[in-house]
């Protein structure tokens, strides 16, 4: 917006280009008669008087010259498409869904939690972590450990990785409520739960472990899958569609993103919210596809599913979310997935569910959104911040990764996630990321 000037400047200003043009039309009869000017100087003080007026608002507005590089800043964004040509066409394969709750048939039997005394119905309070938090407590001797060292996980937060530091959080961050789901198994609760519940688990709004166990003191939950192999791994897939049933039965009103992981992963939960509350998310998930622009039913959405993409065998027909680093669902996804896919959704033993949770939503036109950021760097990651600044990785990884940067490039500033975290390691990166080590 240009800076607004007074009715009588612009008066001002167009009497003195009409005298200007006038001066300069007549000067070469005045010359060819031989006239002299009454004032010797008129033409200097035309100029004078004319760019005076011109920076005008430079007096009027002494804030016009800052105004001016935010107006070119703003129109360079501007400028710039919000969604790139990649997404437009995801988004275009998928349909607005109307996000009014439906009760799930009456026929389902998966997503009903026990509590710990094996009593079907239990629906924990998942805000109990955000309101009392347990507090990060590194020992003075463990702390100077984790800050100390300064191997490849160090260079990567140090040099590259940083956390949304806004203290303010904007409306629409303010507004964005977000779940954080978590897989895991009773022998591993008091290995890797504490360190999530004293790091990163606070941050966000709501925090439940879905696990074959339930400890309240730890906020786990058990929810039945009905998988019958030995083998916890090939029972993945049942567990992953029984969790997903569970949280929208009890907690879709409550919530506008879903986060899903395992547990080794560190998040960083701030980014995430800064993520899902930018233009650039916000003109997703309201995109319609038959107007070109932005949809105004604010009932409806656009069923967003967002995380680390790779292409199968490097096929890009087949893309998927990689389940390591986790992945982040709207409310209208999770509708796709858990209602409308209700029939559809097989009933298999495979521990591949990052590729069945694909295949699922690519059936109802929803196809994983790339979420790499300007740069080409990747903001979900399958490992540690260490690996991927060494940027070893097998053949594989190269084949079906899609447009990745290497070494420090390669990871975002604004990472959201980290696979392959473990306990110690998991406080260290809260240590460096959130001032606890002094640099």
């Amino acid at each position: 917006m240009s800076p607004r000037r007074s009715p009588l400047v612009k008066s001002i200003r167009s009497w003195v280009r009409k005298l200007s043009a006038a001066f300069t039309e007549n000067v070469s009869n005045i010359r060819s008669q031989n006239l002299s000017y009454r004032h010797p100087y008129f033409f200097l003080v035309i100029l004078l008087v004319y760019g005076i007026v011109f920076e005008s608002t430079l007096i009027i507005s002494p804030s016009a010259t800052t105004t001016t590089k935010q107006q070119q800043t703003q129109l360079s964004s501007k400028n710039k498409p919000l969604l790139r040509p990649s997404n437009v066409e995801i988004l275009q394969k998928s349909q607005p869904v109307d996000m009014v709750f439906v009760q799930r048939s009456a026929s389902a039997t998966d997503g009903i939690a026990r509590d710990d005394q094996g009593q079907d119905g239990y629906v924990p309070d998942v805000t109990a972590l955000r309101q009392n938090p347990p507090g990060f407590n590194l020992t003075g001797g463990e702390l100077k450990d984790a800050c100390q060292i300064r191997d490849s996980d160090y260079k990567m937060i140090h040099e590259k990785v940083a956390v949304d530091a806004s203290k303010k959080q904007t409306k629409q961050q303010a507004e964005q409520k977000i779940l954080c789901v978590v897989q895991t198994s009773g022998h591993r609760h008091y290995d890797r739960i504490p360190a999530l519940r004293r790091t990163w688990g606070p941050k966000c709004d709501g925090f439940v472990v879905a696990s074959n166990v339930t400890d309240p003191a730890l906020g786990t939950v058990h929810i039945p899958h009905g998988g019958t192999l030995d083998d916890p791994h090939m029972r993945g897939w049942l567990r992953v569609r029984s969790t997903w049933s569970f949280i929208y039965d009890n907690y879709y009103d409550q919530y506008d993103w879903f986060y899903f992981s395992n547990d080794m992963v560190f998040l960083l939960v701030e980014n995430l919210r800064l993520y899902l509350a930018s233009l650039e998310i916000i003109a997703a998930t309201r995109y319609n596809q038959t107007t070109n622009n932005d949809n105004d039913n604010t009932q409806q959405q656009i069923p967003l599913f967002m995380g680390r993409r790779f292409a199968l065998g490097g096929n890009l027909n087949d893309i998927f979310n990689a389940a390591g680093p986790g992945y982040v669902v709207n409310k209208a996804a999770l509708k796709v997935f858990v209602v409308q896919a209700e029939s559809y959704v097989p009933q298999q033993h495979t521990s591949k569910e990052d590729l069945m949770m694909a295949r699922t939503f690519a059936h109802f036109g929803v196809f994983p959104y790339d979420t790499q950021d300007d740069t080409g760097g990747e903001r979900f990651m399958i490992t540690t911040p260490g690996h991927h600044y060494e940027s070893q990785f097998p053949a594989w990884y190269h084949q079906q990764s899609i447009g990745i940067q290497h070494g420090v490039d390669h990871c975002s500033t604004q990472s959201i996630s980290f696979h392959y975290v473990n306990s110690k390691l998991m406080y260290r990166l809260y240590a460096l990321l959130y001032g606890n080590c002094k640099r």
